[in-house]
């Protein structure tokens, strides 16, 4: 999977965890809006703002993913 579009995610009540890869080169503005799952990205940190610019997630914040080397937190 190399793109995820908008919303593509949202409002998906039973989703818990979103595992991203790196092959992923862009994710969609809000993704997992209204939802409560977990991202893991594995990636670095580095490549996650490679992946998701800040627009995509904005909307989500405060909101934190896992990466591989560590979490990016969004406030």
């Amino acid at each position: 999977l190399e793109e995820i579009g908008n919303r593509a995610f949202a409002d998906c009540s039973s989703l818990r965890e979103l595992l991203i890869c790196p092959s992923t080169v862009s994710v969609g503005v809000d993704m997992i809006a209204s939802t409560s799952v977990a991202i893991k990205y594995n990636g670095s940190s580095t490549s996650w703002f490679n992946v998701a610019n800040r627009d995509a997630m904005k909307a989500l914040e405060p909101y934190t993913v896992y990466c591989s080397d560590g979490n990016v937190n969004y406030n």
